[in-house]
């Protein structure tokens, strides 16, 4: 069910900025725990930069050189206290994964005042093309956890994955063409992962089958990714009226405001999602229940053969 409500709102936030630019999806924030540039790594280029263009410049436009500001605030959760994680199978072990208890026990995290963490905050509604970044958006691994459970980026950029921990950690993101899995070493270069198409992605870690972090990966270079205080930032907006939205994965739920950037300022907001535990629990019962079950492993395996054309 959260799965669902996240892939589904991932189309409307790239469409959002395509009104604007003929064709072409302009946002989501950048937060205020963005992470560092990666430390230099070889990487295979898997997408090329005509690939790049092609899906986040169309109109072939030249990069937006015109007035900017920033928008900042904090995303709020109100209502129920998050209820536990369910990992399914996963068992997460005792001893040195400490970190993975505190990151997946619960469906959601908060800080103090109910700062919502692991939001993805989209500003959207803008006129012109903003580049990609140069730098990765980077990761970290320790405990048998990453450092969180939501990455934005925009399509072009490489996700860096660097070991902090003691054990080794093997990354590999789902939603995208299989590449050659690899093996980071405590204290060692990041593994560099490189998204091959728009949409949601799962990082996980084939060493922990438990930890795991969202992946969007977007068409515009606005977005980012709330700390544990809720706080996100996102600098260089264009000027004019724009949208800001903010996802959380975990629960589906979104909320959205209209706010005025000016040149050279900041425009602060609040924004606060209501999570209501007995309507998440109905809704994710009655999504289970319209799922229809994959064919058993007997029928396919009864199945009659048939003749190829």
């Amino acid at each position: 069910m959260k799965r669902l409500a996240s892939v589904l709102l991932l189309p409307a936030l790239v469409s959002a900025c395509h009104r604007k630019d003929a064709g072409q999806s302009t946002s989501s924030g950048v937060s205020a725990t963005s992470a560092p540039s990666a430390a230099p790594t070889a990487r295979v280029k898997v997408v090329t930069d005509e690939e790049v263009q092609r899906v986040t410049n169309p109109g072939q436009k030249a990069p937006y050189a015109g007035p900017m500001g920033t928008v900042a605030g904090v995303v709020r959760i109100s209502g129920d206290s998050s209820p536990p994680l369910d990992l399914g199978d996963a068992k997460i072990p005792l001893g040195d994964c400490f970190e993975a208890h505190e990151m997946y026990k619960s469906l959601f995290r908060e800080g103090p005042g109910r700062g919502l963490a692991d939001a993805l905050v989209a500003v959207t509604g803008y006129e012109g093309y903003k580049p990609v970044p140069a730098q990765s958006v980077a990761i970290e691994a320790k405990g048998c956890a990453y450092d969180q459970r939501t990455a934005v980026m925009m399509f072009g950029q490489t996700l860096s994955v660097a070991n902090r921990g003691k054990a080794a950690v093997t990354p590999q993101l789902l939603g995208s063409k299989s590449q050659a899995l690899l093996v980071a070493i405590p204290g060692g270069d990041p593994i560099e992962l490189t998204p091959q198409k728009i949409g949601l992605h799962k990082l996980v870690d084939r060493s922990h089958e438990f930890a795991f972090t969202d992946v969007y990966v977007v068409p515009y270079p606005t977005v980012t990714v709330t700390g544990k205080d809720g706080r996100f930032e996102i600098p260089g907006v264009p000027v004019g009226t724009v949208k800001v939205n903010a996802l959380l994965p975990s629960t589906g739920q979104t909320v959205e405001r209209e706010v005025t950037v000016e040149a050279n300022s900041k425009v602060e907001l609040v924004l606060e999602l209501n999570f209501d535990q007995s309507k998440f629990k109905r809704a994710v019962e009655a999504a289970s229940a319209t799922t229809a079950p994959p064919p058993s492993a007997a029928a396919t395996a009864t199945a009659p053969a048939t003749s190829a054309p």
